[in-house]
């Protein structure tokens, strides 16, 4: 994203999807110059390719984790979880496309918001699915430190 955003600091999309307000989001776009405008606007366009990546990591990563885990609980949970990806990356869609209607078109308040509301799911739902799958990796390495013999000689004893 870098590459795209020549020009603009790496924070650029981050601060422009939180903006929540017209006036702000006013304020962003009018600090553009045409280049810039063009670099940001090519940049949410390849946002749609990782999109794709990073929801499909997640999904499967989170199923995987499940897995790993060993555990009955964990691994429903990792389809679960797996699903939650699916709709961050929904989540991530709709945003893009009311960022692109607000650059191109007009600064509706309704939409700009949406874009924040639509963020603010996406980052939550993807911290979520993250803390899964780390959860789950440190049940898998507890596991494999501490294997189930030793647990049953403690207590035994």
């Amino acid at each position: 994203m870098r590459y795209w955003l020549n020009g603009l600091s790496g924070s650029a999309i981050i601060e422009f999807e939180m903006a929540k307000t017209v006036d702000k989001s006013g304020v962003i776009i009018d600090s553009w110059t045409l280049p810039d405008k063009n670099n940001f606007l090519n940049s949410i366009y390849m946002d749609f390719i990782f999109i794709i990546c990073y929801a499909g990591a997640f999904f499967y990563g989170s199923r995987f984790m499940g897995h790993l885990s060993g555990h009955a609980i964990l691994k429903k949970a990792g389809y679960f979880f797996s699903f939650l990806a699916l709709i961050a990356a929904v989540c991530d869609v709709l945003e893009n496309a009311t960022m692109l209607y607000t650059i191109k078109r007009k600064a509706i308040p309704w939409v700009v918001h949406f874009t924040y509301d639509m963020a603010l799911v996406k980052f939550s739902l993807l911290f979520i699915v993250l803390l899964f799958m780390v959860i789950s990796l440190l049940f898998w390495a507890i596991e494999k430190l501490i294997p189930e013999n030793k647990l049953r000689m403690k207590k035994e004893k």
